[in-house]
C-alpha cells in the first residue's frame, strides 16, 4: 500500500483494491473516530429510484449475516462508543466513535454493515406494510 503524508500527522493510504484511507494520529487522545463513505446517494440515483440510498442506509442497521439489529446497536454503545450513519447528496457515510482499544471492534462492525447486510431481512422489510412499498400508495394518491 502506498501512504502519502499530507500534513504533520495526516496520511492518505490507497489499498491495492482502490480503497482510500485518510488517517490522523493524535498521540495524546485515547479515542478514535472512524468512517466509511460510499459514493452512492441521491446524485447517483435515477428518478424512479430516488431515495434508495437513504433507505438502504437505514436498513443495514436491521441486521447483517453475522449480527442482529440488537447486536449492532449494542456492539459499540455497550462499551461507551457510538455508531451512526447519514446520506448526503453525494455519499452515504457510516461512522463510529470509540475508545482507541475498541478500534478493531468498530472496524469490524462498520465493515459488517457495509459489506454483509442481511439481504433477506431487507427484502422482507421492503415488502412489509408501511415499508418501501409505501411509494405505490403515494403514486396512487398523488396528483
Amino acid at each position: 500500500m502506498d501512504s502519502v503524508k499530507l500534513d504533520r500527522e495526516i496520511y492518505r493510504t490507497v489499498a491495492p483494491n482502490g480503497v482510500t484511507v485518510l488517517s490522523e494520529r493524535e498521540p495524546n487522545v485515547r479515542s478514535v473516530a472512524l468512517g466509511v463513505w460510499v459514493r452512492t446517494a441521491s446524485a447517483h440515483e435515477p428518478r424512479p429510484k430516488m431515495g434508495v440510498s437513504h433507505l438502504l442506509e437505514h436498513m443495514v442497521f436491521k441486521g447483517t449475516e453475522r449480527r442482529t439489529a440488537q447486536e449492532i446497536a449494542l456492539s459499540l454503545e455497550s462499551r461507551g462508543g457510538s455508531l451512526d450513519a447519514y446520506t448526503s447528496r453525494d455519499s452515504t457515510a457510516y461512522h463510529a466513535r470509540v475508545l482507541d482499544a475498541d478500534l478493531p471492534r468498530a472496524l469490524d462492525v462498520i465493515t459488517d454493515i457495509v459489506r454483509r447486510p442481511n439481504a433477506a431481512r431487507q427484502r422482507s422489510l421492503v415488502g412489509a406494510p408501511g415499508g418501501a412499498r409505501g411509494d405505490q400508495h403515494r403514486r396512487r394518491h398523488s396528483g
